[in-house]
C-alpha cells in the first residue's frame, strides 16, 4: 500500500501519525509514505529526521479573532489546492 498522510503544527497531530506509519510498516502492510506538511510546523523538522519522504504546503491557521490574516489563509488555502494535486498525482506515478 502507498500512503499519504498530513498532520502538523504540533506533535499531537505530528506522532499519532508517525504511530500509525509505523505500525503499518509492522504489519508490512505499507510499501511507500509521503508525509504531507508545512515549512513551519514541528512537522518540518521531525518528520525528515524519520527518513521519510516529505513535501511541503504553503498554509496557515486561522485566528480565533476577527482579523484580516484570516483572508490571507483563505487565499494560502486556496492557492495550495494545486500544489497539493501536483504532489499526490507525482507521488501516484
Amino acid at each position: 500500500m502507498r500512503l499519504v498522510i498530513s498532520g502538523g503544527g504540533t506533535g499531537g497531530h505530528i506522532y499519532p501519525a508517525l504511530a500509525l506509519i509505523e505500525a503499518l510498516k509492522a504489519e508490512g502492510k505499507l510499501d511507500d509514505v509521503l508525509y504531507v506538511g508545512t515549512k513551519r510546523g514541528l512537522e518540518s523538522r521531525i518528520v525528515p529526521a524519520t527518513g521519510l519522504k516529505f513535501a511541503t504546503l504553503d498554509l496557515q491557521g486561522f485566528k480565533r479573532s476577527l482579523s484580516l490574516s484570516n483572508f490571507t489563509t483563505v487565499r494560502k488555502f486556496l492557492g495550495s489546492l494545486g500544489e497539493a494535486k501536483k504532489i499526490a498525482t507525482g507521488f501516484s506515478t
